[in-house]
Formats: C-alpha cells, sequence, structure tokens
C-alpha cells in the first residue's frame, strides 16, 4: 500500500465538493427550466446562465489541478456562497424558498475545512441572505401557497444533499483513516521485521564459526574412533552431533527468512504430505488432506511454507496435553491451499488471542519460549501474501487457519 499523505484528506474533501457542485448545477437548471416551464418565470437569462456557467468553469479548473486542495474548496465554497446569493436575488431575493441551500455549503465547509473556515463562511452566507431583502424584486411571487409548496421542496433537497454528499464524505474519510492506520501498521511491523532480521543475521555470523568448528572436530574424531574398537553407541552419538549441527547451520541459513524477509526461494512442485512430515518432525500429527492433495504435488515455495508450517504445529503441540495430538487438514480453494492446524488445548482468552501473533509475546515461563513462532509463521504467510488467522474452537482448543497461495504451474 502506498504511503498515505497529509494532503490525500484534502484532496478526497475537494473531489466530493466537485461532485456536489455538478448536482448543484443540474439541480440548478432543472429548477430554473422547471419554473420556467410551469410557472412562466421569466429571469433574467444572461445573468442566471452565466453564473451557472462560471461554476460549470472553476469546476473544470479545479479538478485539473494538481495542488493546493484545500485552498481551492476554501475559495470554491466562498465563490458557491456568493452564486447562491446572486442567483436567489435574479430569482425571487427573500421570498425564495431555496435560501435553505446556504446550509449545504456550510456543512461542506464544517467537514472540510474547519471550525475557523466554517463560522467566516456561515458570515457570508447571513451577509447574503440579509442582502435578499434589500429592494423590491419584480420576479418575486406573492403567492403563499407556492411559496410553501416552495419551502417543502427546498427543505427536502436541502436535507438530502447534507445528507448524502456530507455522509459519504464522512465515510469515505473514515475508510482513509483506516487506510492511514493499516500503513502505519505495516511500517511498524516492517520495522520490526528488520530488527529480527538484523539480529538474526548477527546471530547467524557468530554463530558460523563456533558450529562449523563443532562438525570438523566430531567429523575428524569420527573418524579416529571407526579405526578402534569403540562401543558404537559412542559413534552413533558422534554421528548424531554432526546431524544436529548440520540442522543448525540449516536453521542458521534460513533465519533471515523466517524473520519475514520474504521466500528466498524459487516455485517448486512439492507434495503436501512430505512437507506436513517435515514441519512435524517427531510430533503426533494427524493429516488430513482433501483430493487431489492426497496424490497430486502443489506448486509453492516449500522451503517457506514448511517454516511456517512448523511454528504452527510446534506451537500447537506445546498447547496440547501430552497424550493429544494435532490435526493439521488441507484443500485446495481459489488458486490458494487453505491449511488448519488445531490443537487440544484449552483455547486462549480473548486478550492473548488478540496479541498472540506480535513479536516476543508469550504466555509460557521465562526461558521457555521468546514468542516469536506465531509471528514468524504470520510473518511467512503475509510475506508471500497470504493470511493467518487464530480463533477459538466450540470444542476447544485453537484453529490456525492458514491461506497460502499456489502457482497453477512451476517453471
Amino acid at each position: 500500500m502506498p504511503p498515505v499523505t497529509p494532503s490525500d484528506a484534502d484532496r478526497l474533501r475537494l473531489r466530493w465538493l466537485l461532485r456536489l457542485r455538478w448536482a448543484v448545477v443540474a439541480g440548478e437548471l432543472a429548477v430554473l427550466g422547471g419554473a420556467a416551464l410551469w410557472l412562466s418565470a421569466q429571469p433574467p437569462w444572461a445573468w442566471v446562465l452565466g453564473l451557472v456557467a462560471i461554476t460549470v468553469g472553476t469546476n473544470l479548473a479545479a479538478a485539473r489541478s494538481t495542488g493546493r486542495p484545500r485552498a481551492w474548496a476554501a475559495a470554491l465554497l466562498v465563490f458557491d456562497v456568493l452564486a447562491l446569493t446572486g442567483l436567489l436575488w435574479l430569482t425571487g431575493r427573500a421570498s425564495n424558498p431555496f435560501t435553505s441551500l446556504y446550509l449545504v455549503y456550510i456543512a461542506v465547509a464544517v467537514v472540510s475545512l474547519g471550525a475557523a473556515a466554517s463560522w467566516g463562511l456561515v458570515a457570508l452566507a447571513a451577509a447574503g441572505f440579509a442582502a435578499l431583502f434589500w429592494g423590491h424584486d419584480p420576479h418575486a411571487h406573492h403567492d403563499m401557497s407556492l411559496h410553501l409548496r416552495g419551502m417543502w421542496a427546498a427543505f427536502a433537497l436541502t436535507a438530502a444533499a447534507i445528507v448524502y454528499f456530507v455522509g459519504r464524505l464522512d465515510t469515505a474519510l473514515r475508510r482513509r483513516d483506516a487506510e492511514l492506520a493499516a500503513a502505519r501498521e505495516a511500517a511498524a511491523k516492517a520495522e520490526r521485521l528488520a530488527a529480527l532480521g538484523t539480529l538474526a543475521a548477527g546471530a547467524a555470523h557468530e554463530l558460523a564459526s563456533p558450529l562449523g568448528t563443532i562438525a570438523v572436530a566430531a567429523r575428524e574424531l569420527t573418524r579416529d574412533l571407526e579405526s578402534q574398537s569403540v562401543p558404537a553407541e559412542a559413534l552413533d552419538d558422534l554421528r548424531l552431533i554432526r546431524r544436529e549441527v548440520d540442522r543448525c547451520r540449516e536453521v542458521l541459513d534460513g533465519m533471515s527468512i523466517e524473520a519475514g524477509a520474504g521466500p528466498g526461494e524459487p516455485w517448486a512442485r512439492v507434495e503436501l504430505t512430505n512437507v506436513v512430515g517435515a514441519a512435524a518432525g517427531t510430533a503426533p500429527v494427524r493429516v488430513i488432506l482433501a483430493p487431489p492433495l492426497d496424490t497430486e504435488a502443489v506448486c509453492t515455495y516449500p522451503r517457506t511454507l514448511e517454516r511456517a508450517l512448523r511454528a504452527l504445529i510446534d506451537n500447537a503441540r506445546l498447547a496440547s496435553p501430552p497424550e493429544g495430538a494435532v490435526e493439521v487438514r488441507a484443500h485446495v480453494d481459489d488458486g490458494a491451499l487453505h491449511l488448519t492446524v488445531t490443537d487440544e488445548g484449552p483455547g486462549m482468552a480473548p486478550a492473548v488471542l488478540a496479541r498472540a501473533t506480535e513479536p516476543f509475546f508469550t504466555t509460557r515461563p521465562a526461558g521457555a519460549g521468546m514468542g516469536l513462532g506465531l509471528f514468524l509463521a504470520r510473518a511467512l504467510t503475509e510475506g508471500v501474501g497470504g493470511t493467518l488467522t487464530l480463533d477459538n474452537r466450540a470444542a476447544g482448543g485453537v484453529e490456525a487457519a492458514l491461506r497460502w497461495p499456489l502457482k497453477a504451474a512451476c517453471s
């Protein structure tokens, strides 16, 4: 999502003001045409249509403008109050029931310009309304019943305009504020991920040398002991040390990826059963794959998917009782892999559930975990364009729902 600048809200307000002004132009032409047709009204058409034409021209100029939207909005609202005063002066003055349209511009000013400018517009509108009482207008109508009907039409039009345009503008601004909050949250998350990436790179750099030394020493010791009569258990332990060292080095190589730097690997076809098996390790897991996942491979980032799934399975295993099992279900829908990982634990309190994917948040005792598993699973998933949600099950336990994008074919 592109960063939201402070002037974006002003541009949004200006766009809605221009829409309002187009509606006002259409309404003015409709009312003037109806009055001329059914009431035989004959206002000074040159002046009336001239004001309407200036409104159209200023609308086009503001639409083409690329800067200072707030100044444009203020100028247009001032012109609109003056133009409305001019139209009312030419079509009945104070006896014209459409004087209530002043309120539409004042309401828009409150939303668009703030309190100070709105009070200025109130003063201008009040002065314009007062000016309509001066002199006698030969075009004024004195039929009270007709005037009252006009007041009803003006009220309905004014109320509808205020509710529609101000309401839509407020909704658009709220949506923009939500986008701004999301952009800020994404920026904060990116900062946290960058910090984790830096930490991971530093750890990998510092641990690579001692792990290499351990691997070399274990290899040499195995070679020396194989030529001597030592218990087979001792050689097995040495081989185990070498395997675990290799695994540690592999984990260090992928720490920057796990910190959310992106998949860092090409698309590849892989059988999901193999991915789940590698992610589960020795944990008791029930795997239920909907066809065709039980027989066909999928095109994805296999190592990244394995890491995300491993974090979810490890978290579910720790939440389940010792005799419990983790269940993994999977199906494909709408070009994405849908995985659910459920545990048999007691579930999470609402406050814990809301923060479960935050970095370094954990409810386990000190030293039992860093609180990064679910956070890294979410970071990996969102890094490939997927989503991760957590929810308590009615039967107990937590269900982690993973939506993982797939590719139709691997090149």
